[in-house]
């Protein structure tokens, strides 16, 4: 097992119920195709991960190998992080990889409803400076 199949199955217990061949294959798919992104540390220990794929309608990222590269929806299958800044970070990476597109979408365990939301939203959140920062606190 890679290290981030580890990484994933043991902070996403949903995926733990695929097959594991299924779950092997699926995230090399990814790989390949550019969609996941990590956050290091400094002596390569994984921090936080994403996968993230570009669609053209939200409702196409409940197939989990449907992409457009010129969809205006980033889709997020998974995102676990280990350290607070991870997420953060990860959110730049896809900013850099994907561009600014229209919104950003994602289905979550237990319901696995898609949740829509502006990606300006997204960026504003990313680029927001902490008002306590320089203050003394």
């Amino acid at each position: 097992m890679t290290a981030l199949e580890t990484f994933i199955l043991d902070r996403y217990e949903p995926y733990r119920r695929w097959d594991r061949d299924v779950f092997s294959a699926w995230l090399d798919w990814n790989v390949h195709n550019g969609f996941v992104m990590r956050v290091l540390d400094d002596s390569d220990c994984i921090l936080g991960l994403a996968i993230i794929r570009p669609v053209m309608n939200a409702e196409d990222g409940a197939d989990f190998y449907k992409y457009d590269p010129e969809g205006s929806v980033l889709f997020i299958d998974l995102l676990v992080c280990d350290h607070p800044q991870a997420k953060q970070a990860l959110g730049f990476a896809a900013l850099k990889r994907f561009g600014m597109r229209e919104s950003v979408a994602w289905k979550r365990a237990p319901y696995y409803i898609i949740k829509t939301h502006s990606a300006a939203r997204l960026r504003r959140h990313l680029l927001r400076k902490d008002m306590a920062y320089g203050r003394g606190r």
